[in-house]
């Protein structure tokens, strides 16, 4: 099973558990941030800069040993500005000035490694609670106990349905579906909580809304949404709020979920869903459809297809 845009599965022996996390994290703007990204355009833009900006050193005036070091020390200022806004501006956002080292570092980072989808801090999460003990060319997680498997974030419709206390009768009918497909394998449900900085969220706004007016941007419904979320943040600075986050671990021996997948396709028509052997399991690439082919999108669509799958009135 899974939605569109969205990562979630349901596999047998499903039991919520609460993680209390021991490990020390920092505070994360839960705001959704997407960052701009790396371009063929980009590369080709930084490579032009990269080509004036050895031009000017070294065969102009700006050079210090032709002219003078104040007009180098400028120079160099505005260089390292226009390599902030090609690596950290879009059409009306701005992600801050550290947006190319936290790439660098999310690239380096052997904690980062294998999950494409998590923030780094999530990531050290995950090796540190679950036991993650390294990561195969093949996207698959080997744990301290010798074991192996998935992990997936829970996003969007599905962490809501999962949240609610009257969708347990779709996790039921779900487990009891698919434990008959491999009874080995064990699947847990993670639910972790973490402090909310409110007031990094509210200053960013603030910022965002600086940058649109500062930049003309004439879109008047862009800089109103932006305003109005300053506003509702600025009422709840100060108050204390949890980030809730929700994985679902899938942990067995390497067989048991290769003969695991080779039963869900065989269940499941290829034209709902794509497996992707390589980091994720059960991974959506085709959209959620109904029976008359149409594409199920909408939050009430979203929750009677899921009743439809699992025969439920």
């Amino acid at each position: 099973m899974a939605l569109e845009n969205r990562r979630f599965a349901v596999r047998y022996s499903l039991k919520l558990k609460k993680v209390d996390s021991r490990v020390q994290l920092s505070q994360n703007d839960s705001l959704p941030v997407v960052h701009k990204p790396i371009t063929y355009r980009m590369i080709g833009q930084l490579m032009v800069a990269f080509l004036l900006g050895m031009f000017l050193v070294t065969s102009t005036p700006i050079n210090p040993m032709r002219g003078s070091w104040i007009g180098f020390i400028l120079f160099i200022c505005g260089y390292v500005y226009l390599l902030r806004l090609l690596f950290t501006r879009d059409e009306s956002l701005t992600y801050g000035y550290s947006y190319l080292f936290k790439l660098i570092f999310y690239y380096l980072s052997p904690y980062a490694r294998g999950f494409t989808t998590m923030s780094t801090d999530d990531c050290k999460y995950v090796y540190q609670v679950f036991g993650v003990k390294s990561i195969d060319k093949q996207g698959l997680i080997h744990f301290t106990d010798d074991t192996c498997g998935y992990l997936l974030d829970i996003e969007g419709y599905a962490s809501i349905m999962l949240m609610r206390s009257d969708e347990l009768l779709i996790l039921d009918s779900a487990r009891t579906v698919y434990y008959q497909l491999q009874p080995t394998i064990n699947v847990n449900v993670y639910t972790r909580s973490r402090p909310q900085d409110v007031k990094t969220q509210f200053d960013s706004k603030v910022t965002q809304l600086q940058n649109l007016k500062r930049d003309n941007v004439r879109s008047v419904g862009l800089r109103n949404i932006v305003k109005n979320q300053a506003k509702v943040l600025k009422d709840v600075v100060g108050k204390q709020f949890s980030v809730t986050s929700q994985y679902i671990l899938i942990r067995g021996t390497r067989t048991d979920l290769e003969n695991t997948v080779q039963n869900i396709l065989s269940l499941i028509g290829p034209g709902d869903l794509a497996f992707l052997k390589r980091g994720r399991i059960l991974t959506n690439e085709a959209p959620l459809r109904d029976k008359t082919n149409r594409l199920v999108n909408r939050p009430y669509e979203l929750e009677h297809a899921l009743k439809l799958i699992w025969d439920l009135p």
